[in-house]
């Protein structure tokens, strides 16, 4: 990053991202550009199998969910005197070896796109509210007794 934080501002990098983060696989691209006092990064993401529990019938299944995000990254000494820059408790960092790591952006946006109520399939049918029954699977007796 010390090359990229050196150069005029809107110089540009672009990645393609195929990495592990956690237990998935994140897939996608960076866009890095140049600003005044740092560096702001486009995220074009796609994070595979995300550990998810339907919310009609409470299976355990996995999903994919796409993330995009812009933000700045400062850096925490100036790249060319290296002098401590004033920060933000909540910026992200780049750190003293001059990397830029976007897991912390990346949590925090995937905390984001989890549904508040996910389902395992559009058309989940659920729980019996009688015996319990995942109704998905199996019918349950209810039915029989009623």
């Amino acid at each position: 990053m010390s090359a990229l934080l050196q150069e005029r501002s809107g110089s540009t990098r672009t990645f393609l991202v195929d990495e592990q983060y956690q237990l998935q696989k994140v897939l996608g691209s960076l866009a890095l550009m140049k600003i005044e006092h740092g560096i702001l990064v486009t995220a074009d993401l796609r994070v595979t199998g995300v550990g998810l529990e339907c919310s009609s019938c409470v299976t355990q299944f996995k999903a994919d969910l796409d993330i995009s995000f812009q933000e700045e990254f400062m850096p925490k000494y100036h790249p060319e005197f290296g002098t401590l820059l004033p920060s933000e408790a909540d910026d992200f960092r780049i750190d003293d070896r001059m990397v830029l790591n976007i897991s912390e952006a990346l949590r925090q946006y995937l905390e984001t796109e989890i549904p508040i109520a996910p389902r395992c399939q559009q058309n989940c049918l659920g729980l019996c509210s009688g015996c319990g029954q995942n109704l998905n699977t199996d019918e349950c007796a209810c039915k029989e007794q009623s």
